[in-house]
């Protein structure tokens, strides 16, 4: 016997519907998804992006962590990761002029030249100072260290002319978010180190940018 009672249909015709709502809205999801624009950044000046200059480079800097160009010199400058050695590196004859020794064999992350002076970043928030004076005699001295709660990890230095200050973002620092790391600031000529970050950046960001551009 059919039973034509309304109440009776209603659970069957809801869940019917959901059903059909579901498979729409993972349709439209899916679709919008298969036709996103897959983004490309723009080449900056002198130099592009779609066909890269590749230079082999000596052995001693297979392990390098951290480059910084000098444009009014026009030489780079590197370092290597484990080991405390500052290379100067020639442009034009694409090996290296001479090496420094700075420090000893440390986690050494990355170089920034800021103002003429270079700055050495250690994994752990130290940072190196390099300077060289007018009979050209290279010297180092530890500008100092950043200390904040809990364990750091340090993997870029850069300056910033604006805030006239080194910046250094963690990888894996204890003060980072869940979807955040922090960057803080080193001023150079004023009050050195501040214990709170400038700026945090989404590491989901980070993470889809390095991506595009690898």
């Amino acid at each position: 016997m059919i039973n034509l009672n309304k109440n009776s249909r209603r659970p069957f015709l809801f869940s019917h519907f959901l059903k059909i709502g579901f498979i729409l809205i993972t349709f439209i999801v899916f679709t919008s998804a298969c036709h996103r624009k897959k983004e490309v950044l723009k080449s900056p000046p002198r130099y592009d992006f779609s066909s890269p200059l590749v230079t082999k480079l000596d052995i001693k800097l297979r392990e390098i962590s951290g480059i910084a160009w000098d444009s009014k010199r026009n030489w780079f400058f590197a370092i290597n990761d484990e080991s405390g050695k500052l290379f100067l590196l020639d442009k034009e004859k694409q090996n290296i002029d001479s090496t420094y020794i700075f420090g000893g064999k440390g986690d050494y992350e990355d170089i920034a030249l800021a103002k003429g002076t270079l700055y050495i970043l250690r994994s752990d928030g130290m940072i190196t100072r390099i300077d060289q004076d007018s009979t050209g005699k290279v010297s180092n001295k530890e500008a100092g260290k950043l200390e904040i709660k809990g364990s750091v990890d340090f993997e870029t230095l850069y300056y910033d002319p604006e805030r006239k200050a080194l910046v250094m973002l963690c990888k894996n620092c204890a003060t980072d978010g869940k979807e955040e790391v922090n960057a803080y600031a080193y001023y150079i000529d004023s009050i050195g180190f501040d214990t709170k970050p400038v700026y945090q950046s989404n590491k989901n960001f980070i993470y889809y940018h390095q991506q595009v551009v690898s």
